[in-house]
């Protein structure tokens, strides 16, 4: 064939119980890939707990070591090899290999505390929307689907066009406040498919339809993280990055 060969990169299965080749397998992978329309020019594995046990990730490192070394042993080279996602990149302790993968930390968030992010980067991503409505509701006035929530006297509140239909989750509990105004607004009763109400009952300046609503970012001086947010809703960071559906508009 005219066509130049596929590059391959093998991925081996150290401990993430995934996909990849288990070790005994390897070279026997190795061989059924040589032939002309294959070039492996790649080894690889996944970390499966880079954020938070060191020990873990430092064996499955040691095991893929000697995977390389046994392969290189029956004359196999590789250009490339690599294991580290975000938390392991920042690790180091030789854990990386010649390229990295790193995702998380792409966003400018950091994928664990044993994993800090270097000083001066910052979270690149926001999200945020308009108020589409407001209004003053009365006392024992309930909001949202199962009425969670009860107002306990007259409380300004707004509707912004924004649900678990756009990607943000429903819960079981809401993400717990959205910034207006440069302050903390709490979301009141249950997350919709299309609209969230949240109060704005102690906000001191008119808020307004059309006024900026931000549910992940900054706003003035008040800031609201992805980790913020999985906190509250028992989840992890990576799913407010990736939950957003394609229709959001990016910019």
């Amino acid at each position: 064939s005219s066509l130049p060969p596929l590059c391959c990169h093998v991925k081996v299965d150290t401990g993430m119980g995934r996909m990849g080749v288990l070790p005994p397998d390897v070279i026997a992978v190795l061989k059924a890939l040589q032939q002309p329309c294959f070039k492996t020019e790649g080894i690889m594995t996944h970390y499966s707990r880079a954020d938070d046990d060191l020990e873990h990730t430092k064996h499955q490192h040691a095991v893929f070591t000697e995977v390389i070394a046994a392969a290189e042993r029956e004359g196999f080279t590789f250009r490339y090899h690599h294991a580290a996602n975000s938390a392991a990149l920042l690790l180091g302790k030789g854990l990386v290999g010649n390229i990295g993968r790193p995702g998380l930390a792409i966003y400018g968030e950091s994928p664990s505390a044993i994993a800090p992010l270097p000083e001066g980067i910052k979270p690149c991503m926001s999200w945020t929307t308009e108020v589409c409505q407001v209004k003053t509701l009365p006392a024992g006035a309930s909001i949202g689907y199962g009425n969670t929530y009860v107002t306990s006297g007259p409380e300004r509140v707004v509707v912004v066009p924004i649900g678990y239909g756009a990607g943000y989750r429903r819960g079981p509990t809401n993400p717990g406040v959205m910034l207006i105004h440069g302050q903390r607004c709490p979301i009141r009763g249950r997350v919709s498919m299309e609209k969230t109400v949240v109060s704005v009952e102690h906000l001191t300046e008119r808020v307004r339809v059309g006024d900026e609503v931000v549910l992940l970012g900054e706003q003035g001086e008040a800031r609201i993280t992805a980790d913020e947010i999985a906190a509250a809703m028992g989840t992890i960071s990576y799913e407010m990055f990736t939950a957003m559906l394609p229709r959001i508009p990016r910019r």
